[in-house]
Formats: structure tokens, sequence, C-alpha cells
């Protein structure tokens, strides 16, 4: 006797949190659209969009430099990609070239993927009290620690951001001449008490 599937086989990624400009999100809707029989449905917020890169564009004219929420959805529902509160790829019943798509997909949000090196920071602190609290007090419980990024889709392309030199060069500034006044004043302070 064969064997039959009652339910439909979904092959589903988990993508985290993702900063995702347009040129990677319109090779990512191209990317899916290969999946799909007719063109799928795409939305960025409160817009239905026809084409990312046109459509991206226009929104960024409009002053919109970031989406919260974007969706594809393909085939009725058997493609679908959210990027916003969930970050997920499904696609049902797929075929080896939907496999073959989704592997492409993944190396796409693997460059993406977002890390937040202050949330990372916190967690770590946050871990390192519960562990001397714990040594302290034998019977206190575990939370489990986590941290939560968001993910941002921008509407301009890489290109046309600006670099991480352009955006952090003030702060980058500020805290060097912070540093040497704070070493000056610390000198002469345990001078003047030492």
């Amino acid at each position: 006797m064969a064997l039959k599937r009652t339910a439909p086989e979904v092959l589903s990624i988990e993508l985290g949190p993702v900063r995702m400009w347009r040129d990677d999100a319109s090779e990512l809707v191209k990317l899916l659209s290969q999946c799909c029989d007719k063109p799928p449905k795409l939305t960025a917020d409160d817009y239905e969009l026809d084409d990312v890169d046109e459509d991206f564009d226009a929104l960024l004219k409009q002053g919109l430099k970031e989406i919260a929420q974007f969706t594809l959805v393909g085939d009725d529902g058997r493609v679908r990609l959210q990027l916003g509160a969930t970050n997920t790829v499904e696609i049902t019943t797929p075929t080896l070239r939907d496999k073959g798509a989704l592997g492409e997909a993944s190396k796409i949000i693997r460059r993406c993927r977002r890390f937040e090196f202050g949330a990372a920071v916190v967690t770590l602190l946050g871990a390192s009290i519960i562990s001397v609290l714990r040594f302290r007090f034998p019977g206190l419980g575990t939370p489990l620690l986590r941290w939560e990024t968001e993910t941002v889709i921008y509407t301009s392309t890489r290109a046309q951001s600006p670099t991480f030199w352009q955006r952090k060069r003030d702060d980058v500034w500020i805290n060097a001449v912070s540093l040497a006044m704070g070493g000056v004043i610390g000198y002469f302070v345990n001078e003047m008490t030492g």
C-alpha cells in the first residue's frame, strides 16, 4: 500500500531580524516570483506595490525612508514572504525549482541579517549579574534572557545609503574628545588629591 500525504508539505525558513535595502528586496522578490505562476501580490505598510524598484523610489520621494511591514503573497498563498513582525518565507508543496529559489533567497537573507551589539552587551551583562545572584542565592530561578532587534527595510538602495563613517563621524569625534578631556581631568584630580 502506497503512503499518501494528508497535509501538504510546507517549506519554511525563519529569517530573524534583518536590515534590508531596496536592491535586496527587489532581488528577493524576483527570486520568489519565479516560484509563482502569476505575479505575486506585494504590500509595503499600507501600500500595494506593482514593482519594488519603482514603488520604493516613489515612497522615498514621498519622504518614507523605512518600511515596517513587507509581504509577498503568490499563487493564492502558496508562496509567502513576511518581513516585519514575523520574518518568514513559506512555500507550500514546493517543487525542486522552489527549493532552489529558497536556497538562493537564504543567501540574500544571510547578508541582511541584523545583529545589535548593544543589545548583546546588555544581555550578557544581565546574564552575568544573574549568575552572581544565583551563586549567592542558590534557590533563585534562572530567567531566559533574549534580545530582540527590529526588522528594517529601507526604500533606498545600498549605494544611496550613507556609509558607517558618514553616519557616525560626529559620534566618534565627540567620544574621542570626551575621552581626552576625561583623561586630562582625571590626571589633574589625581595629582591634586594624591
